[in-house]
């Protein structure tokens, strides 16, 4: 079952262990980044525990679809990100969250359909949301849940969750993959030509879920070659026309969306911003390869574009070697700054405009 997760195998070997020894921990905190399979992993994890024998069997159909009876989850709901008492816990005063949808409802009642209930709660660090209600109402339970029953909680690092939850968790941690051990998967398991595999693996940061939904998404390479074309132009153009290349910028990000299938159920909700982020990390690999140009020589240098090799040639000298180092400083700095809510107009003119200054400087 678990060896459908690529890239963990010290989370995998964990669990796969305990399994058949009998060492199964009534909760499970599974940290890490976005996009890296904790979801799918606990979903994977939750089937076995419920009979499931291989992946595409009927019950890990059922608990993927969210169908299975003995097997719940919960994620932070609204623009606070807060996983309210009232989705966990039946509430009959909460008219956002009926009694009938909370999560532990069943807690005390013996599995349905199979051996265990499985309880997933999914960004766990939106537990502390609020005056931490939600934390404190489920500490007794998380410590001494039913013989029947196991939680699972999924989290980016222990940081942001209350010491009590985390100590009464066993701690399995999910990393990012290697952009080499990336490209070899697309290619293995989903079919992506070399090219493809190499950006996709360069850009979405260790993050295989991110890749993979982005592979997925019909209008990426069209967007992909519109975006390198824009960054083309942008080598050459005056510093007034920066405004302009912003705006053009902006527009063609939503081609660069990731899909919204399975692949991406661990890619936190970004909203408007996700297109935008996208196309931030696709110019920070141009300039990476421009980088590479300027640094190591024509010869030497790993181009990871390589159907733009041409253009990037011609682009490079006109960079100094600190100005393109200066200049993917700033497009990590603006493509930070956008994620924790700075105004993607304002961060994105500031962007081109400082690029056009930096080429001029040189």
């Amino acid at each position: 079952m678990l060896e459908e997760i690529v890239g963990q195998a010290n989370a995998v070997a964990t669990l796969e262990h305990a399994f058949p020894q009998g060492r199964l921990t009534g909760s499970y905190l599974f940290v890490g980044p976005d996009g890296v399979g904790k979801t799918t992993t606990a979903q994977l994890f939750a089937a076995q525990l419920c009979g499931a024998t291989a992946p595409d069997d009927s019950v890990t159909r059922r608990v993927f679809a969210g169908t299975h009876p003995d097997v719940r989850m919960v994620e932070p709901a609204g623009k606070s990100n807060t996983i309210h008492v009232a989705q966990l816990w039946p509430r009959s005063e909460s008219k956002d969250y009926p009694s009938e949808r909370a999560m532990l409802r069943d807690l005390h009642f013996e599995p349905m359909a199979g051996p265990k209930r499985i309880f997933i709660i999914k960004e766990a660090e939106g537990l502390r949301g609020g005056n931490e209600a939600s934390a404190n109402s489920i500490l007794k339970s998380l410590e001494e849940p039913p013989a029947y029953a196991h939680f699972i909680l999924t989290a980016a690092s222990t940081a942001g969750l209350l010491p009590t939850i985390v100590s009464r968790c066993q701690v399995i941690h999910f990393g990012l993959l290697p952009a080499g051990e990336i490209e070899t998967i697309l290619i293995a398991r989903h079919g992506a030509d070399p090219d493809q595999a190499r950006f996709l693996a360069a850009y979405c940061e260790g993050r295989i879920g991110r890749a993979i939904s982005l592979l997925r998404s019909p209008d990426l390479l069209a967007g992909r070659d519109e975006l390198l074309d824009l960054a083309d132009r942008a080598l050459r153009a005056p510093q007034i026309a920066s405004f302009k290349l912003a705006e053009e910028f902006r527009k063609l990000a939503p081609k660069l969306k990731a899909d919204s299938g399975d692949a991406a159920a661990d890619e936190k909700e970004r909203g408007a911003r996700e297109p935008v982020l996208n196309a931030l990390s696709m110019l920070a690999v141009y300039f990476r390869d421009l980088t590479a140009l300027r640094v190591m020589g024509p010869s030497k240098a790993v181009i990871i574009n390589a159907d733009r090799a041409e253009h990037l040639k011609k682009g490079a000298p006109l960079y100094s070697e600190e100005a393109l180092v200066k200049a993917l400083s700033l497009i990590f700095a603006i493509r930070q700054g956008i994620e924790r809510n700075a105004n993607a107009q304002l961060a994105t003119e500031l962007l081109f405009a400082e690029l056009a200054a930096l080429r001029t400087a040189r």
